[in-house]
């Protein structure tokens, strides 16, 4: 069937369209990349503090739990290419990537730039033709075959297959408003309602606001409910004005977020020592007790504060 197409064309710029893009231009020699932006990858810029946190070491079961029904949708496409792909995909192209200590998969660099340059050289070695600037309004189809996409200037461009990556609707001044969802919604396509998935989460206390600012190193958080729970990995968080965040709540927010969309109540716990058993913290307190005898509180009250 791929020996019919003759021209591909691939609506958005950011990562999983410049990946489409590259995958196609080694199938098909007319690949057209559109992006309404004045550059490629925006918001890929923007991930991981601008580090680019690529993928993780996770194993796919583990990886698609984080996602609503475990993320049966995306089993078979990683299958295909996954974690281990990608980051051959990087090394062999001499960009080459480090683990951390929580399984999280930066470059080597810690510049998110340096993976787009990656991308950007792979898609000119191709020759991808990118269209900037170019907003698409609408998708022309014809006996039930897509014919062309039509540009906010009037214009069209003819296709013989089309594939659309125009993200979600985070961060809608980097491209992701939601138009190419609206776009298909509008074609006949039935579109998932959306909900956040790498979000803070806000909390009914207000103490949170007391401790704005304040970082955990290295903990664990278990969330409960109607008799359930859910404990996240070890990692960090951050209180915010009205609630917690930090990467160890963002990569678990998603789970939680369903629930709450189910108005079912949830209680959160922090594990400041989870690495460690009961009778081990109860060994440090009181050996902390023993060295602070002669000190006044305040010389150790900080310890327990924490």
């Amino acid at each position: 069937m791929i020996n019919n197409i003759k021209k591909v064309v691939i609506i958005g710029g950011g990562p999983a369209g410049m990946m489409a893009a590259i995958r196609a231009s080694q199938l098909v020699k007319n690949v057209i990349l559109v992006e309404k932006n004045t550059v490629l990858g925006e918001k890929l810029l923007l991930s991981g503090n601008g580090r680019c946190n690529l993928t993780n070491s996770e194993t796919l079961e583990s990886f698609l739990k984080g996602y609503a029904g475990s993320g049966n949708f995306l089993r078979d496409v990683c299958k295909v290419f996954f974690n281990n792909d990608l980051i051959e995909f990087f090394g062999s192209r001499k960009l080459p990537l480090i683990t951390e200590r929580d399984g999280k998969i930066f470059p080597k660099t810690n510049s998110a730039s340096s993976v787009r340059d990656v991308l950007e050289n792979e898609l000119g070695n191709n020759n991808v033709k990118i269209i900037f600037n170019t907003e698409v309004t609408d998708i022309l189809v014809q006996n039930k075959k897509v014919k062309a996409v039509c540009f906010r200037n009037g214009s069209q461009l003819k296709v013989d297959c089309l594939i659309i990556s125009t993200g979600g609707v985070t961060y809608s001044s980097t491209g992701s408003d939601g138009e190419g969802m609206r776009i298909v919604e509008r074609l006949g396509h039935t579109i998932v309602s959306l909900r956040p998935g790498l979000v803070p989460l806000l909390t009914d206390k207000k103490y949170p606001a007391a401790l704005n600012g304040l970082s955990l190193k290295q903990v664990r958080v278990v969330f409960t409910f109607d008799r359930k729970k859910i404990t996240s990995n070890i990692g960090d968080l951050l209180f915010t004005r009205n609630g917690i965040s930090g990467p160890l709540i963002l990569s678990i927010s998603g789970q939680i977020v369903n629930l709450l969309q189910k108005d079912i109540a949830i209680s959160a716990f922090i594990d400041l020592i989870p690495l460690q058993s009961i009778k081990e913290v109860e060994a440090i307190l009181m050996n902390e007790l023993r060295l602070a005898i002669n000190s006044s509180f305040n010389d150790y009250s900080l310890f327990f504060c924490l």
